[in-house]
């Protein structure tokens, strides 16, 4: 309270960043709204510029400490609703006059993105955002000047929106459990349906998500990174969004995403990865010398700790990879895919995963040193192929 009474611009914001570091849970951020409240309203009257879009960041902080929880909001939704349009009103640039002003004043735009990250945990906020097609277009702006500044918090709104952050998995009994303990059960709003989602992803992609995830990636921070990655791999789950994807440069990145993100987003980016070459050509997909650096991340899929779906896409991918050359084909063996390919072919209880390693192993069979092994004497390889032919259609 001193330093806010003090009148000094610098002291005030130094109050505000220490308020908004000091909002982590829920309960600290009740405690914070009944007592901290009245501090931020006042720092956002402030005549400063700096000074007020701080504060609108702890504002939109506190507003947002639930998360996606529906059914415990600190504040209202019309309390919510008018802090995102206040975020909204630094960020868009409403002619061309004022864009070379707004150009000098990215640390302010930024911060204002940032309030607008924690709100769009929020799905009525995130229903906002995607359907206002010249706040899209200003963040794609505010990632070209500002680059790697806002790559938390840019990366945060398109995850948020696309619905690609972690969820906990839900036993239905522990709900139970819980409803009869009396203890709080989190609800997922409506808007949060997969059907709102897909929309979602469409508007952000359509309106050039892929390019600021691109502009943004420039960054040390693996956190940032792992959110970029899940932001692409939602957004690579849709087919006829791959053509875009690819064309803004999205392959590129999710190879650098592997490279330099933690091994959670590393699954992530080469899970998207596969996504995008289990459908298209890899000579446009992976062009160049870029083909043979997708092997690894698509060879590190095959595990089996990673999910079944995955499993597919990569298997998908490696099969029009293995139709390309025959340098191609080596490169997949000499990254040792093929003891795990041939699980999943021995593999009777997953058929589909078992077909796809079939197709991925006949054209790797094109390749004359894998085609020796197989038929060279003392093996049952080619005995393997046999039986495998003979079983037929199980349909």
């Amino acid at each position: 309270m001193a330093d806010v009474e003090n009148g000094d611009n610098l002291q005030q914001s130094l109050a505000v960043e220490l308020i908004v570091l000091s909002v982590s849970k829920y309960e600290r951020a009740t405690a914070l709204i009944k007592q901290g409240l009245p501090v931020l309203k006042k720092l956002y009257r402030s005549e400063d510029q700096n000074v007020r879009v701080r504060a609108l960041v702890g504002l939109c902080k506190c507003a947002a400490s639930a998360g996606d929880d529906c059914s415990r909001q600190p504040m209202d939704d019309e309390s919510r609703t008018k802090l995102a349009m206040a975020c909204r009103k630094y960020l868009v640039v409403e002619n061309a006059n004022k864009y070379s002003e707004r150009v000098s004043l990215v640390d302010v735009r930024r911060f204002a993105c940032e309030g607008l990250s924690y709100l769009s945990l929020d799905a009525e906020i995130k229903e906002q955002i995607v359907c206002d097609t010249e706040l899209l277009k200003s963040l794609v702006e505010l990632a070209k000047n500002a680059g790697a500044l806002c790559v938390y918090t840019m990366a945060a709104i398109f995850m948020n929106c696309a619905n690609a952050y972690e969820k906990p998995k839900i036993d239905e009994e522990m709900i139970k459990l819980a409803q009869f303990s009396k203890h709080h059960v989190p609800e997922t709003h409506p808007k949060d349906a997969d059907s709102f989602v897909e929309k979602r992803i469409r508007q952000m992609v359509k309106a050039g998500a892929v390019t600021a995830c691109v502009l943004v990636s420039k960054t040390e921070s693996k956190s940032a990174l792992d959110n970029l990655a899940r932001c692409i791999c939602a957004f690579s789950a849709f087919e006829d969004l791959s053509g875009q994807i690819i064309s803004e440069g999205g392959a590129k990145l999710l190879l650098q995403l592997y490279k330099e993100c933690t091994a959670d987003g590393k699954i992530k980016a080469a899970h998207a990865i596969a996504r995008l070459g289990a459908h298209n050509d890899p000579n446009i997909v992976f062009a160049g010398q870029r083909m043979y650096e997708v092997v690894k991340p698509l060879v590190d899929l095959l595990h089996p700790d990673v999910e079944g779906r995955a499993n597919y896409d990569s298997l998908l991918t490696l099969t029009n990879l293995a139709s390309i050359s025959d340098s191609v084909r080596k490169r997949i063996l000499h990254e040792r895919a093929l003891p795990k390919i041939e699980e999943y072919w021995f593999d009777p209880a997953h058929e589909e995963l078992r077909a796809a390693a079939a197709e991925l192993l006949l054209n790797l069979l094109f390749c004359e040193d894998y085609y020796k092994e197989v038929i060279k004497p003392g093996t049952d390889r080619a005995k393997v192929w046999a039986l495998y032919c003979d079983e037929g259609d199980t349909e």
